[in-house]
């Protein structure tokens, strides 16, 4: 990208420093205040910036889905992790299940950012039969219901968006036999049990994820550069 219509010439000129195999230019020339460079764990970063600012909107943009995530769920994750698509971390081996799951979770996710439309035409899919519109009314109030009660199970096991699902009686999904006594969980009971939602929800990917985790603030201040 060697146009930058976006950055001041001052972060385009600290962002040249940092990268020497691509040089950008500012074609509007671009005036700002000087950027402040945070050196660190990318969520401690941002608790950082959020203190200075003290309430106001911190907008986020990251060079990675993973990163974006993380800074949007305020869920850190391991360094080295591979970046997968959640169509791949998802480890569910009954197929109709498995879809209809990552399709919520997706739906969910596109809600929280307002992609209604995106999120209404993922789930509406499993939802044709149940109303006049191919889905979307019922899709609508599932998603509706979904971010309400968004708290109650965003940092809890799979099993307990599994279960509340289920209560809802808008999908017809196989169930998952738990064990008891002394049977040992099957690998699907295990991977519910134990995958927090957030950790799975990181590999959701969204469209307007973009490059660099630079920091605006209303588009007036602070000029935050966020880099390790």
């Amino acid at each position: 990208m060697e146009d930058n219509h976006r950055s001041t010439e001052s972060i385009i000129n600290l962002l040249n420093g940092i990268r020497k195999d691509i040089v950008q230019r500012s074609p509007d020339k671009k005036v700002g205040s000087s950027p402040c460079v945070i050196v660190g764990k990318p969520l401690l970063a941002l608790k950082h910036v959020q203190d200075i600012v003290d309430g106001e909107d911190v907008i986020t943009l990251s060079y990675s889905n993973l990163m974006a995530n993380s800074v949007r769920n305020n869920k850190d994750y391991k360094d080295g992790q591979k970046w997968m698509l959640i169509d791949e971390a998802f480890v569910d081996s009954t197929p109709d299940r498995r879809k209809v799951l990552i399709s919520i979770i997706k739906s969910i996710e596109y809600a929280r950012l307002n992609h209604y439309k995106d999120a209404i035409k993922e789930l509406s899919r499993h939802l044709r039969l149940t109303d006049d519109h191919n889905g979307q009314k019922t899709a609508l109030m599932f998603i509706k219901m979904m971010l309400n009660e968004y708290s109650d199970y965003c940092d809890k096991p799979l099993w307990e968006i599994y279960c509340k699902i289920n209560g809802t009686g808008f999908f017809d999904i196989p169930k998952i036999r738990e064990s008891k006594g002394n049977r040992a969980p099957s690998s699907n009971e295990e991977f519910y049990k134990n995958t927090i939602y957030t950790s799975i929800a990181l590999h959701v990917k969204i469209a307007e994820d973009e490059i660099y985790i630079v920091q605006f603030i209303k588009q007036k201040v602070v000029n935050l550069i966020m880099y390790w």
